[in-house]
């Protein structure tokens, strides 16, 4: 046997694949088919074939048949053979599936190619492409005639496919232009480069699903552009979710089944991104994803689904335009304190006004379900203003605490709130309300950590604490020490101001004033009052005063009596209210003491009373000193209006209190008619009744003949002596003196009593900081840098002494700060007059946020907003009682949680004209996990709630509307 090995033509001859251009050995050729294109094909396409031995079966090539100008689309063609991985795949080819491979979404190459013919036509040209040999091979004898026969078939198929590719070009045009919106944006997800599509002007130019699969790099590409393609990682699948919904996957595709239509498997290894190339699975993934999407079912099943998209998105609108209607009803009840079961008028009423009210969610249950979510809302919008930085500042907002107890319906709650600087705001300063927990604990520890857990909840740093406001109670029980050791400022920190809420010292010194004997009169006068009042307050002796009134032709003054528990300037009313219906009050008296002197022993009885009430005010003294007394608590009202007012710097309330002081001076050093301004008396009840009497002898229009009170049939002889001295004395002298008496004892003790002397070094500190008026009257006359210079050495002192945040600021950052601040100040007021200028409008200018004049000056700004919170008022917190007080009367019988949740959103929330972004925020909380916000029924089956002749499907409504009057024929 010869030595010499036989060598096969395979392991000798190389090929070049026909997919890929790889040259290898002949017998790799297999191999590298079945592993690298997934193919079955065993030999080169341009071998010979075994039909090629079958002349008469045999078809020449088409390069053979066409002539030159059909390469284009030879080449068109073959493109389908190498994007079909080969052999067996190409013959199960669709024609769909072809257009789809024409497009190469595996490479760039072919995007701008477009695929033709007809389903037959292509796939058999496709198949030639792919089995047959080339012409040459042919046997000669054969040639000829097949080349005849061919070309005469060629030029007819050709016709038709001519034909069909026209019509499928005009196809795929239609289908690009309704497929394509007008502008497509596609958030990037993680590392992705993908763009967002957008639409251009010409429909060849526009990108189809195929042109977006082809720039598809990884999964996330591919979730991205299409929406409708959702993946499931813990089963490593893809689904169309307009196909297969999501919560149907399992009864669709159990374990172990062939997936479905609409379901692609994907691999791990998918998610690793790979600019340069793309896995074969990755390719594949999309080949599939690219026929699924021009699938009949598809496209059928996308376009219910866009109709049903549209429903929902119509039917979420609807729901929602009512729930802002609904729900601003609810807040209407929350901030007037109404009961719930208004709720169900307010819709009905909507529902009559051919307002869209929905089906659902009438009861008079949904406003105490939906009120948490409101206070919620509420809440968590004032946490985050009291946590964040504010932009003007640098700093969280600063607070002054505020505090009070009070007794309702048998339990002692705490009410706690806060003041602080609120920009761009109508008023500069601003209360809020924060909680008001039940007082288990009296003492001084159990008092403070009332307020210490109000103040955790809500986030309150030792930073933002500038102090708190009470009333003497809590400085009895030591509170303050109690805070301060929270916040950690026993004693040392000089920043750290508690005050005594002035509107209580100034009770204080009406009531101690009563307790003086030197002022029995004052109680007297007070005490007659009461009691005539208290004749008139009800039944038929108040229907006669009031008939009394209206036959004077004057308006009835409400009755009032004096009480030391109401705010100290309701005394004031006591007096006026009085001497307004003094003449109706003598005209009843004179008719109950003529009518009923001959009546039975009751009658006879209220005679006598009459009587007496006659003789105790018809008499000079009493109304001179009625008259002077009317006068004194006039100033002393308006006093206490002043130091109560929240929205007011410390040195501004302080200057309007020593204003009304200095009144009061005037009124003690004018007790003369004659030392009065012409334009204006500082006595002008006074000096005009005393006026009156001498002139007419009348008071209010009732003579007075009397100087004194009549003695009655029990008086003592001490008395009748004391009596018939007071007679020798000039009345008008006497009354004179002891209402000279009361109006300079009252302003002295004000004036001293009223601010602490830790009070009025605090308030003079701040004035160097917030009196910006007076700052910009020197600026104007001086220029900022001289104003500068004088005063920053004393402006740095003050600012280290009261604000403790500034303190480990350097002097050089504080003086470049200030300088600024004052030449911004100059700019701003260069143009205005004096009179114009208010220190508070000037601090809201510089922290309006649309003006941004407060950057680059922070520190400063910051400065002032602590400034102007550090005296505050705590009787803001009285009429909060009073609020919870109407809102939950003896008929409101509500539970803790509701009554702190109501009081959050009507003393924080927005005005009922502003609220609608408040409503909508607490309509999502209150539906969150529920599939949206529901007032509209999905149900088809809807005669259950509807009424018979009646279209509405509200149960509320249709029960209102079938509610009968009471009397037929007011119907």
């Amino acid at each position: 046997m010869s030595s010499k090995k036989r060598n096969f033509k395979s392991k000798e001859s190389t090929i070049t694949c026909h997919v890929c251009k790889k040259v290898m050995l002949e017998q790799n050729f297999s191999t590298h088919m079945r592993n690298i294109h997934n193919s079955n094909e065993t030999r080169d396409i341009s071998q010979r074939s075994i039909a090629a031995m079958f002349p008469s079966e045999k078809r020449p090539r088409v390069e053979q048949a066409l002539s030159p100008n059909m390469e284009a689309e030879d080449e068109q063609l073959d493109s389908f053979t190498s994007l079909s991985c080969g052999g067996e795949a190409a013959k199960t080819l669709e024609l769909g599936e072809i257009q789809d491979q024409g497009l190469n979404i595996f490479t760039d190459d072919g995007c701008n190619k477009e695929s033709s013919g007809t389903d037959a036509d292509v796939t058999s040209i496709a198949i030639e492409g792919v089995y047959e040999s080339t012409a040459e091979d042919r046997p000669e004898s054969t040639k000829t005639d097949i080349l005849e026969n061919e070309v005469g078939n060629l030029k007819t198929d050709l016709s038709h496919l001519t034909s069909a590719v026209e019509y499928m070009k005009a196809e795929i045009i239609e289908l690009q232009k309704s497929k394509l919106p007008n502008s497509v944006e596609v958030t990037e997800q993680r590392g992705s480069n993908v763009q967002p599509r957008e639409a251009t002007e010409s429909a060849c130019d526009q990108y189809d699903d195929d042109s977006v699969l082809l720039k598809c790099k990884d999964i996330d590409d591919i979730l991205a552009y299409f929406p409708e393609m959702e993946l499931i990682r813990e089963d490593l699948t893809i689904i169309c979710r307009v196909c297969i919904p999501k919560n149907k996957m399992r009864l669709v595709c159990p374990t172990g089944s062939a997936l479905p239509a609409g379901m692609f498997s994907v691999r791990e290894s998918m998610d690793k991104r790979d600019t340069d190339s793309m896995s074969r699975a990755f390719r594949n993934l999309k080949i599939s994803i690219s026929r699924h999407l021009k699938r009949d079912a598809h496209q059928s099943a996308l376009s219910q689904d866009e109709s049903m998209t549209i429903k929902m998105k119509n039917e979420s609108n609807r729901n929602n335009a009512i729930a802002l209607r609904v729900g601003c009803a609810c807040y209407k009840i929350y901030c007037r304190g109404r009961p719930y079961t208004d709720y169900e008028g307010e819709v009905f009423l909507l529902h009559r006004c051919g307002v869209d009210v929905g089906d659902i969610n009438h009861s008079y249950k949904f406003p105490q379900k939906f009120l948490e979510s409101v206070a919620e809302v509420v809440k968590d919008n004032v946490k985050d203003y009291l946590r964040k930085p504010l932009p003007q500042t640098g700093f969280a907002p600063p607070v002054k605490v505020l505090a009070d107890k009070a007794t309702y319906k048998h339990r002692t709650r705490q009410f706690v709130g806060l003041t602080s600087v609120i920009p761009d705001a109508d008023d500069l300063l601003q209360y809020m309300f924060l909680g008001l927990p039940v007082v288990k604990s009296h003492t001084g520890e159990g008092v403070g950590q009332s307020i210490i857990s109000v103040l955790k909840e809500f986030e309150i740093s030792a930073e933002q604490f500038q102090g708190g406001s009470f009333d003497g109670q809590y400085f009895h029980l030591s509170v303050p020490e109690v805070l301060n050791t929270h916040f950690g400022t026993e004693g040392k920190d000089a920043s750290v101001h508690y005050d005594y809420d002035p509107m209580h010292k100034a009770g204080l010194v009406d009531t101690h004033i009563r307790e003086d004997d030197n002022f029995k009169f004052l109680n007297k006068v007070t005490g007659v009052v009461a009691a005539v009042f208290k004749n008139f307050n009800w039944g038929k002796n108040y229907e006669a005063l009031a008939d009394a009134c209206e036959s004077l032709g004057q308006v009835l003054a409400n009755p009032a009596k004096y009480s030391t528990t109401r705010f100290a300037n309701s005394v004031r009313k006591v007096y006026m209210n009085f001497r307004k219906d003094y003449r109706a009050i003598v005209q009843c008296l004179e008719m109950t003491k003529t009518e009923k002197r001959d009546g039975d022993s009751k009658d006879r009885q209220k005679a006598v009373d009459a009587e007496k009430f006659m003789n105790s005010i018809c008499n000079a003294k009493f109304v001179l000193r009625l008259s002077g007394i009317t006068d004194i608590y006039e100033k002393y009202g308006e006093l206490v209006n002043v130091v109560q007012k929240v929205n007011s710097l410390p040195h501004e309330r302080f200057d309007t209190f020593i204003h009304v002081c200095n009144k009061m001076k005037n009124m003690s050093e004018r007790m003369n008619h004659e030392k009065c301004d012409a334009k204006s008396c500082s006595w002008p009840v006074y000096h005009d009744d005393i006026k009156q009497l001498d002139d007419t002898g009348e008071y209010m229009g009732v003579p007075i003949v009397d100087d004194h009170d009549e003695e009655g049939p029990n008086v003592t002889r001490s008395l009748a002596r004391r009596a018939n001295a007071n007679k020798a004395e000039n009345v008008r002298d006497n009354v004179s003196k002891q209402v000279l008496l009361l109006i300079t004892r009252l302003e002295k003790d004000l004036r001293d009593q009223v601010f602490s002397q830790s009070d009025k070094e605090m308030i003079e500190d701040t004035r160097l900081i917030t009196d910006l008026k007076t700052t910009a009257v020197r600026i104007k006359l001086r220029g900022a840098i001289l104003i500068s210079n004088i005063e920053r050495a004393k402006y740095i002192t003050t600012l280290r002494k009261i604000i403790p945040s500034v303190k480990e600021v350097p002097d050089e950052t504080i003086i470049l700060q200030f300088e600024e601040f004052l030449v911004r100040l100059e700019k701003v007021v260069r143009n205005k007059k004096n009179d114009d200028l208010d220190s508070k409008e000037l601090i809201k200018l510089f922290l309006r946020s649309d003006k941004e004049l407060y950057k680059g000056i922070e520190m400063i700004i910051h400065s002032i907003c602590v400034s102007a919170v550090k005296i505050s008022v705590e009787s803001v917190i009285e009429s909060l009682t009073s609020k919870f007080e109407i809102h939950f009367n003896k008929f409101r019988n509500v539970n803790e949680d509701t009554a702190y949740n109501e009081m959050m959103v009507s003393v924080n929330g927005p005005s009922q004209a502003q609220c609608d972004k408040v409503v909508m925020a607490a309509m999502k909380q209150h539906f969150k996990g529920q599939h949206g916000i529901r007032f509209v029924r999905r149900s088809n089956d809807i005669s259950l709630f509807a009424t018979v002749g009646v279209s509405d499907n509200s149960k509320v409504v249709n029960r209102m509307l079938q509610e009968k009057s009471r009397l037929p024929f007011m119907q």
